[in-house]
């Protein structure tokens, strides 16, 4: 997919990838924290052993110049979708 993006003239830029239950424990502490309750910290960060992160099947990728319009145009060619519409960021493999 990469690939086929750059020849597009896109970048494909991964900002996060497989992260451990470990990972993941201290990204959602520091969403509660900012966001007041675990209720409300759930909606941008899946508590530990929620995450597709975890098993190595989503990507957070940057969303610099064309990336989305490319992305939502052409990902599922490869196997990828964005299973969250309020985090066009996170896409994930079907695989």
């Amino acid at each position: 997919m990469a690939k086929a993006a750059s020849s597009a003239g896109i970048s494909l830029q991964i900002n996060s990838a497989y992260r451990s239950d470990a990972e993941q424990a201290v990204l959602f502490r520091e969403a509660v924290q900012k966001y007041g309750s675990q209720s409300a910290a759930s909606k941008w960060v899946a508590p530990p052993g929620r995450s597709n992160h975890r098993i190595g099947r989503a990507l957070d990728i940057n969303l610099g110049p064309g990336v989305q319009t490319w992305l939502r145009a052409n990902a599922s060619r490869y196997g990828f979708s964005q299973p969250m519409s309020w985090e066009p960021w996170h896409w994930e493999h079907r695989g």
